[in-house]
């Protein structure tokens, strides 16, 4: 909890040092080119220094650790607008003042401009009480962190940047080249009015061959990037390293990158953590924003289903909006309204956006002098508390005999506008999907949660990117099992299977107790098929009629060629070939087998002791 700033208290700054990049770099993305601030590297990407970042965060660690004792009475980090932003608002409508050649420098040719404005990171500004100096002081030593003392509270409104260095008979404004009221910096200055005007776009249906098979649709939809396997970039890094991840990217014998969700414990001795998820559904804004923005939400959540969490409103995000307002054609409007959305939403469910980035330009040159304009694009990022972090599902099939249920949140509908489909043949329709209830959705979170809770549901997979269909092919071919669906739908068999509607998929064992659940909080339901054997193939049947008969390894090498393709760009071609041509075969489910029963290698009462090596 921050204490407000007294007059007295120390301003100090902790972590790396200033360096002349991002001059300007936090608003680049909002610039018309050619309006850039000159002087300085005004690329908005910082260099990161881990290292220096790891002695800051064990500075703020160790502090906490001391309870009531913490020296810290309010901290700022530096981002946008570096210590011009950030020194002002720590001290507040109290004022202070700033010695600017106190600041730590890495560069030592810099101006009072560019160290007052840069925007090297890792760095922090905190308040102080002077009594507890010293034990920052000492802590900080102690981590490897500078900390220096740059200013202090003063209590009569104004913030005054001088300088100490300056000549005594020099000018006012190179002795103080900062010396405004506090208000100045508190945004409450002439807000420039911005006029934006709604212009609406003209929409064409969606019209897609004739005599389309679904077989055909499907291998287009899964060779496009949101949809197929992400193996060309998950593969590149460790994804369990530190010994705390529960749950990472891939699952299954076939370690297919499918979970929509991560989750961490919080130490290596105890089973709480947190998980975080992505939503973002960037096709629904050519036609709405505002669904865009709804959709958006239902995904994160639909993920998020997966793993019992503390509770519905513990859910935080961070939302990162990519969008050009500024571009003609009723952006501006379309940004408004997405927001809007986004805020109403969040209400409806009780969850909030506590944070984010906004690159408001988004719109360039090229080389022949053609406007080209950034798609609006928003990305969710939401993180939760979770009790347990054993109490969660994955979306891979894992036993013969379970059912498949489809939780439906759609309403009833299958609209295909900004669909997978729509994308890989070249249009975007008229009508996409959107949410029709926060509240039925809430009730969704609600029943999934007390199911996965109870173990009622081993699997679970959402509807997105490629429809229903591709939700229930890649829970197939990453489980090794094959299905028998049998889907009745007023609706033509390509939308049926291939709307992006909202609504996830469960296995279970017990499809009577799951029903009756879900019908308890008032979700609509239906049992669409049978988890077959392992290596069986994929069954769909629609209104009674197949519509597609495939071997697992044939759709599993599908799914995964536009991602095995890249790889071959990036990595030796050889061994990436061969991989794909061996997921065409068929696939021997791993024969793990322990020689051994496991056991403790050693058990020692009492207390052990240790030596932690830091540096």
């Amino acid at each position: 909890v921050k204490s407000p700033p007294a007059k007295g208290m120390l301003v100090v700054q902790i972590g790396g040092p200033a360096y002349p990049i991002g001059i300007g770099g936090g608003s680049f993305s909002s610039k018309a080119p050619g309006n850039e601030v000159s002087g300085g590297d005004l690329n908005a990407i910082q260099r990161p220094d881990p290292a220096t970042e790891r002695s800051l965060y064990n500075v703020f660690r160790r502090c906490v650790e001391l309870g009531s004792n913490n020296p810290i009475e309010s901290s700022h980090d530096l981002g946008a607008g570096g210590s011009a932003n950030a020194l002002p608002e720590i001290v507040g409508k109290a004022g202070g003042r700033i010695a600017v050649k106190s600041l730590p420098v890495g560069d030592t040719g810099m101006s009072v401009l560019q160290i007052f404005v840069c925007e090297a990171q890792e760095r922090n500004v905190v308040l102080v009480r002077t009594e507890n100096w010293s034990v920052l002081k000492e802590i900080a030593a102690r981590e490897s962190a500078v900390a220096m003392v740059v200013g202090a509270v003063i209590g009569d409104g104004q913030v005054v940047l001088f300088d100490a260095n300056s000549a005594p008979d020099a000018p006012d404004h190179l002795q103080s080249p900062v010396n405004l009221p506090a208000t100045a910096f508190d945004g409450s200055g002439v807000i420039e009015p911005v006029h934006f005007t709604r212009q609406d776009r003209r929409l064409e249906p969606l019209h897609l061959p004739k005599g389309l098979t679904v077989l055909e649709a499907l291998q287009r939809v899964f060779r496009l990037m949101t949809v197929g396997s992400k193996h060309f970039l998950v593969d590149k890094v460790d994804r369990s390293v530190g010994g705390r991840v529960a749950q990472q990217q891939c699952v299954g014998p076939f370690h297919l990158p499918l979970c929509g969700y991560g989750l961490t414990a919080h130490s290596l001795t105890e089973h709480r953590g947190t998980a975080f998820a992505h939503g973002e559904r960037h096709r629904l804004g050519f036609i709405s924003p505002a669904a865009q923005a709804r959709m958006s939400v239902v995904e994160m959540l639909q993920k998020l289903m997966s793993v019992v969490i503390t509770d519905l409103t513990d859910i935080r995000f961070s939302g990162n909006w990519m969008w050009p307002p500024l571009a003609e054609g009723g952006n501006g409007v379309r940004l408004h309204d997405a927001a809007i959305a986004l805020s109403e939403i969040c209400v409806g469910l009780g969850i909030a956006e506590d944070g984010g980035k906004d690159s408001i330009f988004m719109r360039t040159f090229d080389n022949k002098g053609r406007l080209v304009v950034s798609p609006g694009q928003l990305v969710l990022a939401p993180y939760v508390t979770v009790a347990d972090v054993r109490r969660k599902v994955t979306p891979e099939l894992k036993e013969e005999g379970n059912s498949l249920i489809l939780v439906d949140l759609s309403d009833g509908n299958a609209r295909m506008g900004g669909s997978a489909l729509a994308q890989v043949y070249g249009q975007v329709g008229d009508h996409c999907p959107d949410l029709a209830s926060s509240k039925l959705l809430k009730q969704a979170f609600a029943a999934v949660q007390e199911m996965v809770a109870r173990g009622e549901v081993v699997s679970l997979h959402g509807r997105s990117d490629g429809g229903l269909i591709t939700t229930l092919v890649e829970m197939a071919i990453a489980g090794g099992h094959g299905i028998d669906v049998r889907l009745d739908s007023v609706h033509q068999t390509i939308p049926a299977l291939f709307n992006e509607e909202a609504g996830v998929v469960i296995e279970t064992a017990q499809p009577g107790l799951a029903q009756m659940t879900l019908e308890r909080f008032g979700v609509p339901c239906q049992v669409i098929g049978k988890v077959q054997g392992r290596n069986d193939p994929v069954l769909i049947r629609h209104n009674g009629t197949s519509v597609l008969y495939e071997i697992l390894e044939v759709l599993r090498s599908q799914w995964s060629d536009t991602s095995s393709r890249i790889d071959e760009t990036q990595s030796n071609p050889a061994p990436i070939r061969a991989e794909r041509q061996q997921m065409s075969r068929t696939q021997r489910w791993p024969a793990w087998h322990l020689t051994y029963i496991p056991s403790p290698s050693f058990r020692r009462r009492g207390q052990a002791k240790v030596a932690v090596l830091r540096a």
